[in-house]
């Protein structure tokens, strides 16, 4: 796939998806739907798809390094799928009781703290764990994220 990048700063690119690239995506869909369930309608990857970019890309990407939470690519390989599908459900309840992977991510967050999802339930997040999955194994996965430079604001980034 052609990137296409547009500068938006010295410091941050924003990744666009080529308008001419709608069968990849089509395919992108569809064997994310067979990935979420074995079959499932392209509808339901694209909820899924459309649910996780409402509400996890503004702390996490997949592929695509730390935002204010881990990078997810790969998060299986990393974590038990039924701790992961739990955490999602409760990440404070996790923290609560003490779980040390819980408190390891806080740490390495900062201090940050998982909210609580709302519409979050135990199928989504299922899904949501097949979508990381599914996107863990692209060579670049749409959840990729901004590339932001790790050199300090200049005062127009700042202005």
């Amino acid at each position: 796939m052609i990137d296409h990048r547009s500068s938006v700063s010295s410091r941050v690119t924003v990744r666009h998806r080529p308008t001419g690239q709608w069968l990849r995506a089509l395919a992108r869909t569809l064997a994310l739907a067979l990935a979420l369930t074995g079959g499932a309608t392209a509808a339901l990857a694209q909820e899924t798809a459309e649910f996780f970019r409402q509400n996890c890309v503004s702390c996490h990407s997949i592929g695509g390094g730390r935002l204010v939470g881990p990078d997810l690519k790969n998060v299986t390989a990393r974590q038990d799928r039924e701790w992961l599908v739990q955490f999602v459900l409760d990440p404070k309840g996790f923290l609560d009781r003490g779980d040390p992977y819980a408190l390891k991510l806080k740490r390495e967050a900062g201090g940050a703290l998982m909210p609580p999802v709302a519409g979050m339930n135990r199928a989504r997040a299922e899904a949501l764990i097949d979508l990381i999955d599914a996107e863990s194994v692209l060579p670049e996965s749409e959840f990729a994220g901004l590339d932001i430079g790790d050199e300090p604001f200049s005062e127009l980034d700042i202005e």
